[in-house]
């Protein structure tokens, strides 16, 4: 997960893969209607326990967001990006909009003129980790997408910048990283790609 410079503490529930795990659940539970419908209603009522788990565990009322995860039964505050990727696997019915909207509050500090970082650095080694302080342009579509089915303007907003940065830079990288510790204004594209942008290709 996205605090790479320290090995978990097995057991670990991830929040992002709880989340991507419902949406599996819920897709399975659908497409067994028709050929094994007790087999779906069992996994309809998996994924209702697994939506309530969500917002039961995995919430944090002190960060007004989802916990990174939980490790040998301790939860796990970090702000990343993980928040709002969680919520395109998850259906507006499934999360109420007040939680999604607490979450969009709360990434304010991720914003950059280019989408959001994956997470801020909290130590020097963390500067060079792959989880940390980069902009991933595969993520933001899936923020973008899931921004605009929560209704979450700003965040719908922000992570749409990457499109606008990646018909200018005409070409797709796997993660664009800040290198200047002053974010440069969104306006000034020469000098975005001058001192903001160190691109790592795939």
């Amino acid at each position: 997960w996205k605090e790479t410079m320290r090995m978990p503490n097995y057991p670990v529930t991830y929040t992002l893969a709880h989340a991507q795990a419902i949406a599996a659940v819920k897709g399975a539970s659908i497409l067994f209607q028709e050929h094994n419908s007790i087999l779906s209603e069992q996994l309809s009522v998996l994924y209702s326990r697994m939506v309530e788990a969500m917002t039961q565990y995995l919430w944090d009322d002190q960060t007004n967001n989802l916990l990174l995860g939980i490790q040998s039964g301790e939860k796990v505050r970090r702000l990343t990006s993980d928040s709002l990727h969680s919520l395109f696997y998850l259906d507006p019915e499934d999360f109420s909009g007040n939680l999604a909207k607490l979450i969009e509050k709360s990434m304010i500090p991720l914003e950059t003129p280019i989408g959001y970082l994956t997470a801020l650095p909290e130590s020097q080694e963390e500067q060079s980790s792959y989880h940390v302080y980069n902009v991933w342009p595969f993520e933001q579509a899936l923020i973008h997408i899931a921004s605009t089915r929560h209704k979450l303007t700003r965040a719908a907003s922000v992570s749409l910048r990457m499109g606008f940065t990646l018909s200018f830079l005409k070409t797709f990288p796997e993660l664009i990283r800040p290198i200047a510790n002053t974010i440069p204004p969104l306006e000034d594209p020469e000098h975005l790609v001058d001192d903001f942008i160190d691109i790592s290709s795939s």
